[in-house]
């Protein structure tokens, strides 16, 4: 009867390693399938926003580079973490607001939040057109993680003499 049971005993622990085994490998073969649609969907979005080479009209562009990526936006929000999120060709809005000792201060905000600020040399020459209330939108153009972290904007513009002499003004 000893014997019987001992076999029992290896019959239901060798079932059991078989069961767990089966469970281990089915959740690996799980998280390798979503680790492959994750790698998708982050193709496909960045395929999505590539901007397009066709011209838009009545639309110039400039390129503005961005600064003060690093730190804390006044809700707390981190930057950094904020321009990890971000792609080439993600929609941004750019927002005028002065603060005590920075007059002509420009907000760069994406879907994720604010991600820095227009240099405020490149804010004193387009002020006008800035402060004027329409709303100013554009796109990143370069964007380069790491130690050295840069990005580059599009900022859309109406065509024209118009603003050139605004921005002069």
């Amino acid at each position: 009867m000893r014997t019987v049971w001992t076999i029992v005993k290896w019959i239901i622990k060798l079932a059991l390693g078989l069961a767990l085994l089966a469970v281990h490998w089915s959740l690996f073969v799980l998280f390798v399938a979503l680790l492959t649609l994750l790698g998708w969907l982050k193709q496909r979005r960045m395929e999505q926003s590539r901007p397009s080479d066709e011209p838009e009209d009545d639309v110039d562009y400039r390129e503005f580079e961005l600064f003060d990526l690093e730190g804390r936006n006044e809700d707390g929000t981190d930057r950094q973490a904020i321009f990890d999120k971000c792609y080439r060709g993600d929609e941004v809005s750019v927002k005028y607001n002065p603060a005590p000792g920075h007059e002509n201060r420009l907000e760069v905000w994406t879907k994720f939040g604010q991600i820095g600020l227009i240099a405020p040399y490149f804010a004193e020459q387009y002020a006008e057109v800035f402060k004027s209330g329409q709303p100013v939108r554009g796109r990143i153009k370069k964007i380069s993680s790491g130690a050295n972290a840069s990005c580059t904007l599009e900022i859309a513009f109406p065509s024209g003499d118009d603003v050139e002499h605004r921005s002069r003004g």
